[in-house]
């Protein structure tokens, strides 16, 4: 375990060291060793050929002192013949640089310097002796003699004389030089065996290196594959698993540079799975439907917000064309749409209406980007529907203002011209019965412009309230005199129950709450039905009802009809003469007095419009403590 972390601290640069230095070392090593062999191998054959030398020397020293006698016999024997002359001189004339020479190979023999120094004495002696019985052969004068048997006795005499000193001297010097022969062939073996071992250690040396070599190669192979090789493949295989989404592989271990990048690689890959986390987080929980689709337009993935939008969960959708979701009118529509995206800038928008899966049709706008690379369109899908109604009734609502102001406005205009022109002169009748629908008109427009006003004030948060503790039956009773014309118009009949109650609010603006609903009652009530006003205690609060026998209230609505302009049917604004911002108005007061608003119907059976207020004013808490 401790080797193996020491392996993977290396640096990178530490394990090229490595790679290049133990060679490099085992290298430097082998070198020297093969070079103190090769040096002590060339010292054995420069000993064995000096020993060679001095033995050839010393040979051929004997071989030339023992011919020089034979021919000095032989010149002798033929009476100076002049053959053995010549070959007598070339012999003596080598045997002095023959003895320099062997006198300087010697030199260093210091166990054979007498020897030596016995050898060189006798073998000038001889060389001189040589000379001298030439030298006496030459003084006879004779053409003929015997070697040592002249015919003169004196220098026969003295020929046998100097035969007697040179015979010994020669095998003396033969001894001599015999010993010093001796001694060198033993060295000359002795080093030719070195040589030999020499030789045979360095083709051992160099097989031990090769495969020495061989096992360095290999174990840095098997080094350098388990600390870099093995670990790159790992890392590697993580970015073909990060391709994939799968998870990587344990983290290597170490402080060396591919432990450093598999950290930051682990860290990236988490880094991007909590992006796409919060990519998929983004996707499953928008409100908006986010897909993709094919070239043939079929979606390839969806969002989960296609099942509340559409009705369709993404399983089913997938495969699916979008054509085939679309109402019969917006396939050509879109269908173009797609095609001129495609052709043209790559991203748009477009609008249509989706079948959703219950049969009920839903406004999307849609916003598309055409990858050509990937053949694929990315889409955003919005639901349209608020919006779009929001316009209908802006519009409904302007049409509105446009008939309620200008037709009276217009009116007033014809009575005043009427009336400035002469025309209803002597007619008061007729002038009072005009200045009355004139003052109807007025009347309208006034309530029209306050709702307006009411609405702007309640918004900006510029609503004022008197709050005092008001009987609720007194409030309720000026109420229903405030609509009782319109109750009588209609043949609705009023009443209230349960009204001796006490509520801590602005009376004036609690009237403006319940005349509203109770004369939307009224509007949505058949003749011969009764509108009833309730009060009841809800511990603190106070919960006033105000019930109708009308037609009800869709389930669909029952949340939005609080909304500014909103109204049940388009139609309901015209017919019912209402502006869309009554219902506003009453949830922003009561909103104001700390409670709240609500409508209960069955969408067949009338409804109850229904609110909550305080019941005494709130009380600041006492710290007892």
């Amino acid at each position: 375990m401790v080797r193996k972390f020491a392996i993977t601290n290396l640096k990178l640069s530490h394990k090229g060291l490595i790679l290049v230095c133990v060679p490099l070392l085992f290298e430097l090593l082998f070198v020297f060793t093969l070079a103190t062999l090769l040096q002590k191998a060339e010292l054995e054959a420069v000993r064995a050929k000096h020993s060679k030398d001095i033995v050839s020397l010393a040979n051929s020293l004997m071989q030339d002192v023992y011919q020089s006698n034979v021919a000095l016999a032989g010149y002798a024997m033929t009476g100076k013949g002049p053959a053995f002359a010549r070959r007598y001189r070339a012999l003596s004339s080598a045997i002095p640089g023959e003895l320099a020479s062997l006198e300087r190979l010697l030199s260093s023999e210091q166990d054979l310097q007498n020897q030596l120094n016995r050898a060189m004495v006798l073998g000038r002696q001889n060389l001189a002796l040589l000379d001298e019985i030439k030298s006496t052969i030459d003084e006879t004068g004779q053409s003929e003699i015997g070697f040592l048997g002249s015919q003169d006795g004196l220098t026969a005499a003295h020929l046998a004389r100097l035969r007697r000193r040179f015979e010994p001297m020669i095998s003396q010097l033969v001894v001599e030089l015999s010993k010093a022969i001796s001694k060198h062939k033993e060295v000359e073996a002795r080093s030719e065996v070195a040589e030999a071992h020499s030789r045979a250690l360095i083709k051992a040396c160099l097989t031990a290196g090769i495969l020495f070599n061989i096992a360095i190669a290999l174990g840095l192979a098997v080094f350098f594959n388990r600390g870099t090789t093995r670990r790159l493949a790992v890392l590697t295989d993580n970015s073909v698993r990060l391709s994939k989404r799968q998870s990587l592989n344990v983290p290597l271990s170490g402080n060396d540079e591919i432990a450093l990048v598999d950290r930051t690689f682990h860290e990236m890959a988490g880094a991007l799975a909590e992006a796409a986390r919060r990519e998929r987080a983004v996707v499953d929980y928008a409100i908006d439907v986010i897909c993709s689709l094919d070239v043939s337009g079929r979606f390839t993935a969806v969002s989960p917000a296609a099942l509340k939008l559409w009705g369709y969960s993404p399983a089913e959708l997938i495969g699916t064309r979008l054509p085939d979701l679309l109402e019969p009118d917006a396939k050509r529509h879109t269908e173009g749409a797609i095609s001129e995206i495609k052709a043209g800038p790559a991203s748009g928008s477009f609008e249509n209406r989706i079948c959703r899966k219950d049969g009920t049709l839903i406004d999307m706008l849609w916003s598309v980007y055409w990858s050509d690379k990937e053949q694929s369109m990315f889409c955003v899908a919005h639901d349209d529907t608020e919006r779009k109604e929001l316009e209908s009734r802006k519009q409904d609502f302007f049409r509105m203002i446009s008939h309620d102001l200008r037709s009276p406005l217009c009116s007033l205009q014809v009575l005043l011209e009427s009336v400035a022109e002469g025309h209803y002169d002597g007619r008061p009748e007729k002038i009072k019965e005009k200045a009355k629908l004139a003052e109807s008109s007025t009347t309208r427009m006034l309530d029209l412009v306050n709702a307006i006003m009411d609405i702007a004030k309640m918004e900006s948060g510029a609503l004022q309230l008197e709050l005092e503790s008001v009987p609720l039956e007194s409030i309720i009773t000026r109420s229903q005199e405030a609509v009782k014309d319109l109750a009588d118009k209609q043949g609705v009949t009023l009443e209230a129950a349960g009204t001796a109650l006490e509520a801590y609010v602005d009376k004036d603006y609690l009237i403006q709450v319940l005349v509203n609903l109770i004369s939307n009652a009224i509007k949505f009530s058949p003749p011969a039905s009764t509108v009833t006003v309730s009060c009841e205690e809800l511990g603190d609060l106070i919960q006033v009802n105000v019930i109708d026998r009308g037609r009800g209230i869709p389930a669909e609505f029952l949340k939005s009809v609080f909304e500014k302009f909103k109204q049940v049917a388009k139609t309901d604004g015209r017919q019912k003469r209402g502006t869309g911002l009554g219902l506003p108005i009453c949830k922003a007061i009561v909103e104001a007095h700390g409670g709240n608003i609500g409508v209960t119907s069955d969408g067949a059976s009338g409804s109850t419009f229904w609110f909550r207020i305080p019941r005494c004013p709130q009380q600041p808490e006492v710290d007892v403590s």
